[in-house]
């Protein structure tokens, strides 16, 4: 099953120079605007480090500030599912 500290390495490895898969629209929030994507690979059950997920997902938020001089900010989730 290879060694759970290794696990986010290499699911940034698997995810590494993937195509977005789905860009969201542009979100207003209160005081700022967000954009969404997410990238989804699937995982190999027979050869992989991940017990029991059949896909990683990274999800990605774009989210800015709508006061002047601000810089955007980035935050990134990682995360497994077992569906395919």
């Amino acid at each position: 099953m290879g060694d759970p500290s290794r696990w986010p390495a290499t699911a940034e490895k698997l995810l590494d120079d993937r195509p977005l898969d789905l860009v969201g629209e542009l979100e207003r929030g209160p005081g700022r605007f967000d954009v969404r994507d997410l990238t989804i690979v699937a995982v190999d059950l027979e050869v992989s480090p991940f017990p029991h997920i059949a896909q990683v997902v990274k999800g990605t938020r774009l989210s800015r500030s709508t006061k002047q001089g601000e810089e955007a900010k980035r935050a990134v989730r990682i995360f497994g599912t077992s569906h395919e």
